[in-house]
């Protein structure tokens, strides 16, 4: 022993045994706050979607260590790093360090979740694209969840100062199905995913599903119905002075034609032309409505929206509930060679691809439903008529989609809201705009009420590419005049 009045603190050699001890319980602590943030996406992720396995879920990490990348791998998740290139889709983003970049969330999916500090999470994200965070237990992290789907806002500057933003923010969540990033990259659903769509179809009247098509796909298509409507309008003008780009000044009004049908001014529906000719020689599509029988397997359809097995599977479900075992008393369906009582869909008919075109200057449409209920004892019967709606053109702030009324395909909706009086307003706290862009599909059911919204951009077309849907035996009369050709096709 000495006098040396510093060793009554301890000797260097007991000081650096103090300080290891520290930095292993650190580390201690720094594992168990890694292995809760893995608890957590595991979680999140089985509650989401329990048939998308976690090795197919990619998770995308900002400033990674060993630890955090091994017990992360240790769940089976795909890791990636984002501090050099970003894969396409993103279920996931951990930051796990401080940055202020807010471009590592670019391809981060509607429904997909950020988990990052506190302070982090605030920078990066803003409450019009995320819901707000949620502290993650037993760890200084938080998890922001993506909204499903934005409202498009800027629409609808008549609404009056009362309506709820957040009730249509929260409509729109329940109404979508955000897809993960494998069943995007195959652009197939799982059977989950189609559930999930199938119920908000009867339950809401409607469905957004979000990045289900080839973003590519739909750009060829709209620009198909882009090109055939404007070959039409010079056409017209020459040979009708028929001007629908200008009806201010057009010497004649426009009549409806085989190919084109005029819906309100510098609003149209197209469902031929040249260029989608073309297109549909090219890729094989007749172009003519076809019936699905009771018979036919979908599951290997791969043409474009009206030929997606996924899509024709949701609608055919929708159209086709089944109620314990009464569908074995269904005996009337062995007449004309049917398949008889044994449970299977029912034969569906489907329309061509065309195009709902709105140019500069459209205005909102008025509220109508596509169709009518086909009973009137019933609150809401199984859907007989069903739209498909994507756009082809990516999305401009100015320019609107479809505006829908959250459950007002129910008769009894319709009935106590709307029923008494041709007054509308009534309905308006259930509107939902939802904001799409290339790849989104809405199914709807065409007894909900419903506009077109209006185009106030100075230049831009909007295209939105639809397939119609029917019970076989339903015949939808539009007004097309097949007498009246625009081209000789």
């Amino acid at each position: 022993m000495t006098d040396d009045g510093f060793n009554m603190f301890g000797s260097d050699d007991e000081e650096e045994e103090d300080v290891i001890e520290e930095e292993e319980g650190a580390d201690g602590d720094d594992k168990h706050v890694k292995e809760s943030l893995a608890l957590f996406l595991s979680t999140f992720f089985l509650k989401k979607n329990p048939q998308v396995k976690l090795k197919e879920r990619i998770v995308g990490i900002v400033n990674p260590n060993g630890e955090s990348v091994s017990v992360l791998e240790q769940r089976g998740f795909s890791l990636v790093s984002l501090n050099g290139s970003t894969p396409l889709h993103l279920d996931a983003v951990v930051l796990l360090g401080p940055s202020s970049d807010g471009s590592i969330l670019k391809n981060l999916l509607p429904g997909g979740v950020l988990i990052s500090e506190q302070s982090n999470c605030s920078t990066i994200t803003t409450d019009k694209e995320y819901l707000p965070p949620i502290t993650i237990e037993n760890s200084k992290y938080v998890s922001c969840v993506k909204l499903s789907v934005k409202a498009h806002t800027s629409t609808c500057p008549w609404l009056p100062s009362s309506f709820s933003h957040k009730m249509e923010l929260e409509n729109l969540q329940q109404a979508t199905v955000a897809l993960s990033a494998s069943e995007v990259q195959a652009s197939q659903m799982t059977e989950s995913s189609k559930k999930q769509a199938v119920e908000s179809m009867r339950e809401h009247g409607y469905v957004v599903i979000r990045n289900l098509l080839r973003l590519e796909e739909c750009q060829k298509w709209g620009s198909a119905v882009l090109e055939s409507v404007h070959m039409a309008a010079e056409k017209l003008l020459k040979d009708e002075k028929v001007n629908i780009l200008e009806p201010q000044i057009s010497e004649n009004e426009p009549q409806a034609y085989r190919e084109m049908s005029m819906r309100e001014d510098l609003r149209l529906d197209l469902r031929d032309g040249p260029a989608l000719a073309k297109l549909r020689k090219d890729t094989g599509d007749t172009g003519k409505p076809v019936v699905i029988s009771a018979k036919t397997e979908t599951e290997n359809f791969h043409r474009f929206l009206r030929g997606h097995s996924s899509i024709l599977d949701v609608i055919r479900r929708t159209m086709n509930p089944k109620k314990g075992d009464l569908y074995k008393g269904n005996l009337g369906r062995y007449n004309f060679e049917g398949s008889g009582p044994d449970g299977s869909f029912q034969d569906i008919r489907v329309s061509q691809v065309g195009g709902i075109v709105s140019f500069p200057g459209a205005a909102d449409q008025s509220i109508h439903a596509d169709c009518s209920h086909l009973f009137e004892i019933f609150d809401c019967h199984p859907a007989h008529y069903i739209n498909i709606f994507t756009p082809g053109v990516p999305f401009h702030e100015k320019v609107g989609g479809t505006a829908f009324f959250h459950g007002s395909h129910d008769l009894k909706f319709t009935a106590e809201h709307c029923g008494s009086s041709d007054d509308y307003s009534n309905v308006f706290p259930y509107l939902v705009r939802p904001s799409l862009t290339l790849g989104d599909v809405v199914l709807f059911d065409c007894r909900i009420l419903h506009f077109g919204l209006a185009n106030t951009s100075e230049s831009a077309e909007r295209v939105l590419l639809y397939s119609n849907t029917t019970q076989a035996w339903f015949t939808d009369p539009k007004n097309w005049e097949d007498q009246r050709p625009i081209f000789e096709l």
